[in-house]
């Protein structure tokens, strides 16, 4: 049974269906799961959200680096679907001995997450725990018995959906998650990558006319103690000037006057970021995808951030997701 593929599909015209596994009543991808250890569902702690954190600002940075502009129109995609709605299917992992999770699927979703600004306690988890492992270190930790259940929690009764996984061995050790979509949606479709790279076109156009120096050049206003939040970047070199802390405040009559073409510490520096009452580490990284679509201007839902170029005529500002907070 090496490199066993386990795939199990919720098909309401063709049946569901378990490849590689004799098909039963009341016998699914849960039950197949539980044969070899135990499946738990709940949230994701704060903790694992800040360390896999890093990998997302890596991973974006990779994609900006490389020009991957489909794999940059993807995350577009989705942190627009998570703007105004929560996505559908859990996040997939893999628990280690000492109740660690990996993640193995919903890479793409969870930096969608990161670009709204969605918290711990708003992420639902499935994890896999490998027989003699310690139960996973989650929010709410509930052991996941039966396929039923499974969309009883995650309101996928009358959904039809699919869920794959790999086992490189057949017994259970090695198995991972690697795809979970909804069927006929716009994720089920076996080419998406020309939507996602016309999106990824129109992004990286937007951050390429303001790069000097092979970094974007960007001016940022905030006040001091905002200033010290923002993080250090391989993609973004700032201009900050600093705002007394009683005069900087939301103001369309700035913004309009910001469109003077002399307005700046920099002439040849036309993209701008301007923060308000931010509290947290503030990652720029988390800002490139929303940009380039449609809007040269875009504040976060919050208020909390304001980005626009002046190198164009005024547009309407683009609403997006709390990316900073």
């Amino acid at each position: 049974m090496a490199d066993l593929s386990i795939k199990y599909v919720v098909d309401s015209i063709e049946g569901n269906a378990l490849s590689t596994t004799v098909n039963e009543k009341n016998y699914g991808w849960v039950e197949h799961c539980n044969q070899y250890g135990t499946l738990y569902w709940g949230t994701v702690t704060q903790d694992w959200l800040q360390s896999n954190k890093i990998t997302v600002l890596s991973t974006i940075t990779q994609y900006a680096l490389n020009s991957d502009k489909k794999n940059l129109g993807f995350i577009n995609h989705l942190a627009n679907t998570a703007l105004n709605d929560n996505f559908v299917m859990p996040f997939f992992g893999v628990a280690n001995s000492a109740g660690n999770i990996k993640l193995t699927c919903g890479h793409a979703r969870l930096a969608a997450s990161f670009l709204n600004g969605r918290q711990a306690n708003e992420l639902k988890i499935v994890v896999f725990v490998f027989k003699g492992g310690a139960a996973p270190n989650i929010q709410n930790a509930k052991p996941l018995l039966t396929t039923a259940e499974f969309e009883q929690i995650f309101y996928l009764k009358d959904i039809d959906y699919e869920i794959s996984m790999s086992d490189s061995i057949g017994d259970g050790t090695e198995l991972e998650f690697t795809r979970a979509v909804l069927k006929y949606s716009i994720y089920d479709k076996k080419d998406q990558a020309l939507p996602h790279t016309n999106i990824g076109n129109t992004v990286t156009g937007f951050w390429t006319r303001n790069i000097r120096d092979d970094k974007i050049n960007i001016i940022v206003r905030c006040t001091a103690d905002v200033a010290k939040l923002i993080q250090p970047s391989e993609l973004f070199k700032t201009y900050i000037t600093v705002e007394p802390d009683n005069e900087w405040q939301w103001s369309f009559g700035k913004i309009l006057g910001a469109y003077r073409k002399t307005e700046g510490p920099n002439e040849k520096v036309q993209l701008n970021l301007w923060l308000y009452e931010v509290t947290e580490p503030v990652n720029l990284e988390l800002l490139l995808p929303w940009m380039g679509t449609q809007f040269s201007a875009c504040h976060s839902k919050n208020k909390k951030a304001l980005c626009f170029d002046t190198s164009t005529d005024p547009t309407s500002i683009a609403i997006v997701g709390d990316w900073c907070q």
